[in-house]
């Protein structure tokens, strides 16, 4: 390469570098919290906010796929937490146990 050339590649490969850094997506970052609890049976997942939002937040997901910023410290967080997965996976085996019951029916 010539040394213009080679300036001139330099800069194209930082620019390409910086779109795709910026070309990803945003995440969802919560920027306060819920301020009153939401029952269970509403609720059908959680994650944790990612370390790069400015707060800690657990972020569950409603029934209707809407989010909810909620502060990991409160009591109801903690006890939603350890009854979303539970409440995932008994409709899960109730799904799995009915679909099961009509191969049954349908193989006899």
């Amino acid at each position: 390469f010539l040394p213009r050339y080679w300036v001139i590649y330099k800069v194209l490969f930082s620019l390409k570098c910086l779109i795709l850094f910026f070309k990803g997506p945003r995440k969802y970052c919560c920027t306060q919290y819920q301020k009153t609890a939401v029952p269970v049976k509403r609720l059908k997942s959680y994650t944790v906010q990612d370390d790069y939002c400015k707060i800690r937040a657990i972020i569950f997901k409603t029934v209707k796929n809407r989010p909810v910023c909620a502060n990991p410290d409160e009591q109801w967080v903690q006890e939603a937490m350890m009854s979303v997965p539970n409440y995932i996976f008994k409709n899960t085996f109730a799904l799995l146990s009915v679909k099961t019951l009509r191969t049954d029916k349908i193989l006899i």
